[in-house]
């Protein structure tokens, strides 16, 4: 069955109501109310709300094609400036043909002119790109970009060092536990399953916890520091990437914006980033 709590290490909890068919239809940092999702007849994620002091506001809407093809999606945001909808056309294959969005805020702006030249060796790895040179070790990880450092692996080939004194330590379960790097002090990583749900400092601190939807990559509250009292709210586009942060009254704090590639923009923050997958400063990746 799906999960109903998740107590932390200090004790308080996200617990989530699930009705009938097991589908969360609310959610609760200790019992506070934080998210609730809505479904239509066929089962479809129609409306995501997010709790602003006493009322459920600053609400996501999902909206379908006949196929039940994800069609629209708007974030509308306490006042209009950041509001955004998203709308998709798709090929018999189902195929997304175009998207279009309403709200350039969201567009990526550090696109940059370049003429640069690729080479390639037998294995199709890029070798050089412009003046940068890439090689690989036996297994076609990675090891030098050029950069004058060195990416290094364990026998299961996880990066565990790389340029500019950044270190990774993974856990048992090939999950990260720990990075830092030669500018950035060590955060340790706690987890629910697959899910990230907390950040300490080595002492044992706590930097930031997280609350999640049900599914894989679904960051939907952030908790700055070991208090509960100020939730931030995530909000994702269609590829599960987060594009905007509210704070609990529903005012944008940040926007995040990604190229065709899913590099982030500039001014892109949190841990949650392109898809919803952790982004690493210490990599910059």
């Amino acid at each position: 069955g799906g999960r109903t709590h998740v107590t932390h290490p200090d004790g308080q909890y996200a617990q989530y109501s699930r009705d009938v068919l097991g589908r969360v239809n609310s959610a609760y940092m200790n019992t506070t109310l934080v998210f609730d999702p809505r479904y239509d007849n066929h089962g479809r994620a129609t409306h995501l709300y997010r709790r602003v002091g006493s009322s459920w506001t600053v609400p996501t809407t999902y909206g379908y094609d006949e196929a039940s093809r994800l069609a629209s999606l708007t974030h509308n945001l306490a006042g209009a400036a950041h509001d955004i909808t998203t709308t998709f056309a798709r090929n018999p294959a189902s195929q997304v043909v175009s998207r279009t969005r309403n709200n350039a805020a969201y567009d990526f702006v550090d696109h940059v002119n370049v003429t640069r030249v690729y080479a390639v060796n037998g294995l199709n790895q890029y070798t050089t790109a412009g003046p940068a040179s890439f090689t690989y070790d036996a297994n076609g990880n990675l090891t030098s970009d050029g950069s004058g450092g060195a990416y290094v692996y364990d026998v299961e080939n996880r990066l565990i060092s790389g340029p500019g004194g950044a270190s990774l330590i993974w856990d048992p379960l090939g999950r990260l536990f720990q990075s830092s790097s030669s500018s950035r002090s060590a955060i340790r990583y706690l987890y629910d399953g697959d899910r990230l749900t907390a950040e300490y400092d080595v002492e044992g601190n706590m930097q930031r916890r997280y609350v999640h939807a049900d599914g894989a990559d679904t960051p939907l509250v952030w908790y700055e520091g070991a208090s509960t009292a100020s939730p931030q709210y995530l909000y994702a586009d269609h590829q599960g990437s987060i594009v905007a942060r509210t704070d609990a009254t529903g005012a944008v704090n940040a926007v995040n914006t990604y190229d065709e590639y899913g590099i982030p923009g500039s001014g892109n923050i949190g841990r949650f980033q392109y898809t919803g997958q952790a982004w690493l400063p210490e990599l910059g990746m």
